[in-house]
């Protein structure tokens, strides 16, 4: 570097921005905790892009699990008013498994999220 480098009007002005007394009354952050603080924010935003499906997945088991007893609802509204036939339809067997799978994936999800 030459002398002229440091007769810069930036050389100037950086030399008056160190004997500031305005920024001597501030400390900067620890940089221990920014690199915590970052490492946290990180693993954070992972966390949360990893989670996406299984919420998605989530919302639409609540909605199929809302169809089906809202179905069920109707249902056993029209069976009440008509004849019972004595045996089992194959609509109240599949909507038997559905609520069941509904219900395990909802009891799954907390250990899909890890809390």
């Amino acid at each position: 570097m030459t002398d002229q480098d440091y007769n810069s009007p930036t050389a100037e002005w950086m030399k008056q921005l160190e004997n500031d007394p305005a920024l001597k009354l501030r400390t900067l952050p620890d940089p221990d905790l920014l690199w915590m603080k970052a490492q946290l924010l990180d693993r954070q935003s992972k966390m949360a892009k990893v989670l996406t499906p299984v919420e998605r997945l989530d919302t639409g088991l609540r909605i199929v699990l809302g169809c089906t007893v809202c179905w069920l609802a109707v249902t056993c509204a029209a069976g009440l008013s008509g004849q019972f036939s004595g045996s089992i339809p194959h609509t109240w067997i599949s909507l038997a498994v559905s609520v069941a799978v509904g219900i395990a994936a909802m009891a799954a999800y907390p250990v899909w999220a890890g809390e």
